[in-house]
């Protein structure tokens, strides 16, 4: 629950669910491995050289939960975050392409996937996987926006728009929709996924 929002209190708090729950059952590799991607969404954005204490850590917990279940997919997304913010996007994208196979019911790990096709220009594929999430979740309460803001980048703009004045998208885009500033709505959405896999 807590990882469907994407403010840093609640990655922090799922963090701390996951250290007990990896203290508890040790043997546990989705555990280790969604402990190990947390951690890898909480890192300090200002640069890649802040956090290196928590980089250590997710890296070390990914490969608890690799040497655990070499198909964790969640730790394989960590895997993909852990790499430097700017370059490496061929790397990034085939370990977000792993993580997402190895974990196709896992709709944090397939929005990170999104994200990195589109940092690449994938942007038609990215909208495919976000629609697949959306199939299989239909509340999934973040993808709205996002969806909308990748429909746009692929020249489908009606139906972004559309998807933009949906409930589920409305409460993170009407005050600027309303202001006619749609752009902004889709400038803000592109800068918190180039975060996280930019």
């Amino acid at each position: 629950v807590y990882g469907r929002d994407n403010s840093l209190g609640e990655q922090l708090k799922c963090i701390a669910l996951l250290e007990a729950a990896v203290a508890r059952a040790s043997d546990f590799a989705p555990a280790w491995g969604l402990l190990a991607m947390f951690r890898g969404l909480a890192l300090p954005r200002t640069s890649d050289s802040d956090g290196e204490t928590m980089r250590i850590a997710a890296r070390a917990e990914a490969a608890r939960a690799l040497a655990i279940d070499p198909e964790c997919g969640q730790a394989m997304m960590a895997l993909a975050l852990l790499r430097p913010a700017f370059g490496h996007y061929a790397e990034k994208t085939q370990l977000a392409e792993s993580a997402y196979r190895m974990s196709r019911g896992d709709s944090t790990v397939a929005a990170f996937y999104a994200a990195s096709l589109a940092n690449i220009g994938r942007v038609r594929d990215a909208c495919d996987v976000l629609d697949a999430i959306v199939a299989r979740e239909p509340l999934a309460p973040s993808f709205a926006a996002t969806r909308a803001y990748f429909y746009r980048s692929a020249g489908r703009r009606a139906e972004a728009d559309r998807l933009a004045a949906e409930p589920l998208a409305h409460d993170r885009c009407e005050a600027l929709l309303q202001g006619g500033l749609e752009d902004q709505v889709l400038i803000g959405v592109h800068r918190s996924l180039h975060h996280v896999l930019a």
